[in-house]
């Protein structure tokens, strides 16, 4: 496994999961997923990068997403932690009302699965959670 130097930035190699929301979805968050994305492809050299997408309904998805978790369905939101292994470091783009469940719970369900280091990008903070 590939990991982040202190000196030199990405190490070749290194494979990035991002769960949350993805273009064509018109939000701040799927914008952010986006751009990140595109970084990091371009920081490192063969820095792979996969989006599994948080959607309503399956839909048409682009290259970069692969695996749609669909909200309240317990099958789709168990695999995607199996999708998410597959990658060296899993980010988390979560924003309130993204993911499914009371409470957006389902990124629980998620996570759970998920045995690699996750780095979670808070959009949002309640202030009365």
């Amino acid at each position: 496994m590939n990991e982040w130097s202190m000196t030199g930035g990405w190490q070749p190699g290194v494979s990035v999961g991002m769960v949350g929301t993805f273009p064509p979805t018109e939000c701040g968050l799927a914008t952010f997923a986006a751009a990140l994305g595109d970084s990091l492809r371009a920081e490192g050299d063969g820095c792979r990068v996969g989006m599994v997408e948080v959607v309503d309904a399956p839909r048409l998805a682009r290259d970069e997403v692969v695996y749609q978790v669909v909200r309240g369905d317990r099958r789709s939101v168990g695999a995607a932690s199996s999708w998410l292994n597959g990658f060296d470091v899993v980010v988390v783009q979560h924003e309130f009302g993204i993911f499914g469940g009371v409470d957006g719970d389902e990124v629980l369900g998620i996570l759970d699965g998920v045995h690699r280091p996750v780095v979670t990008v808070l959009h949002t903070v309640l202030e009365q959670p």
